[in-house]
């Protein structure tokens, strides 16, 4: 098998997982009860290859540290918009990518995930970031993907983004996470998604 076989093959797997894991959309925590897809005969589903006769350049990296080294037309952001760490929630995602049997913990078998922490899940170290960004990558528009429960406000991303381009703000209603959901008086079915667009000076 070759190392492309191999990462497509990889990539089947974990696309497929979801499909037949005994959770309720993330791995931090699994149902006491066996969910109907999770006793199915697993079935691996084929992904979609994008053949684009391009050299095309794939990181996996801390994106601060990426920053400096990336000169982009167009820098698309799309950061966690709330304080939960996606290294926690996707674990075993993340277990099987690198295949590595890691010491764990807990009674879901956390693996530790102490340097993978983002800090756009934090909103003083968010902005921060943000301004980082905006401010050091090499760009011509820079692209934040957001929504309004985003634990950074418009009013603040906004001030940001301004100091380095000029803002375009486009927003639209977009059907609220199915969890979060549940037909209560203060819970909002959908919510405002946005994208900042910005033009670099």
């Amino acid at each position: 098998m070759s190392e492309e076989e191999y990462f497509i093959l990889l990539s089947c797997l974990i696309e497929s997982i979801s499909f037949f894991s005994n959770t309720s959309g993330v791995y931090s925590a699994f149902q006491k009860k066996w969910d109907p897809r999770a006793v199915k005969p697993f079935l691996l589903k084929p992904i979609e290859l994008v053949l684009n006769s391009k050299e095309n350049e794939i990181f996996n990296s801390n994106s601060m540290e990426l920053i400096p080294k990336i000169d982009a037309d167009i820098l698309y952001l799309d950061p966690p918009y709330n304080e939960r760490q996606y290294a926690s929630n996707y674990h075993i995602l993340e277990t099987i990518a690198r295949y590595d049997n890691p010491v764990i913990k807990g009674v879901t078998g956390m693996r530790d995930y102490s340097s993978q922490k983002s800090s756009f899940c934090n909103k003083n170290t968010a902005l921060k970031s943000l301004n980082d960004i905006a401010k050091n990558a090499k760009y011509k528009y820079l692209l934040l993907s957001y929504n309004t429960e985003g634990i950074m406000s418009q009013k603040n991303i906004a001030e940001i983004l301004n100091n380095y381009g000029a803002v375009e703000l486009v927003e639209f209603e977009y059907l609220r996470f199915k969890s979060n959901n549940k037909g209560k008086s203060k819970t909002k079915k959908y919510i405002q998604e946005q994208l900042y667009i910005v033009k670099k000076y």
